[in-house]
């Protein structure tokens, strides 16, 4: 693989991580009243599968291999459905 391809692979798992870390850290600093109040999923839901999302990806950055494969593109929905509809609204009930 040419070195710009295994740069970007690199660096884009860099982004998956952030990303999944931002929501796995917000998920869990929530109140579990935020999470019942929203009417959704719960608390331990989101921080369970957010948390195993974060883990697979810094393992597949950690030993350079795919940052494409089934868990972490899921994991990536996950974390990005969490931070565009679960957060807001939560945060919203907050003020």
């Amino acid at each position: 693989m040419p070195l710009s391809l295994v740069t970007l692979n690199v660096v884009l798992g860099y982004i998956f991580v952030a990303i999944k870390m931002w929501a796995f850290v917000d998920a869990v600093t929530q109140k579990k009243e935020f999470y019942e109040a929203v009417g959704r999923q719960s608390k331990l839901f989101w921080s369970a599968l957010l948390g195993i999302s974060v883990l697979s990806q810094f393992l597949s950055v950690w030993t350079q291999g795919s940052n494409y494969g089934i868990l972490q593109i899921v994991g990536l929905i996950l974390s990005i459905v969490y931070l565009v509809d679960q957060r807001p609204k939560m945060n919203e009930l907050r003020k």
